[in-house]
């Protein structure tokens, strides 16, 4: 079993390194690239894609502070 900092190594290594930058839509494990199992590209498999309805507002980003959920 990997630990934290061992399976964080892939998805930071994708989000930081200039080697796989342009790259999209593919799959990484242990830090290079794999052919996903047939079963997850097998297009007659794939459910087909709902767009997704918003309800009320949309969502605000706000910034963080410390304090904001202390009682």
């Amino acid at each position: 079993m990997k630990d934290t900092r061992q399976g964080a190594r892939t998805t930071l290594y994708c989000a930081t390194s200039p080697d796989v930058a342009a790259a999209t839509g593919r799959y990484y494990d242990n830090r290079r690239e794999k052919t996903p199992a047939k079963v997850v590209t097998d297009e007659s498999r794939r459910r087909p894609v709902e767009p997704q309805r918003g309800v009320g507002r949309p969502a605000m980003m706000t910034a963080w502070t410390p304090n904001a959920c202390a009682p």
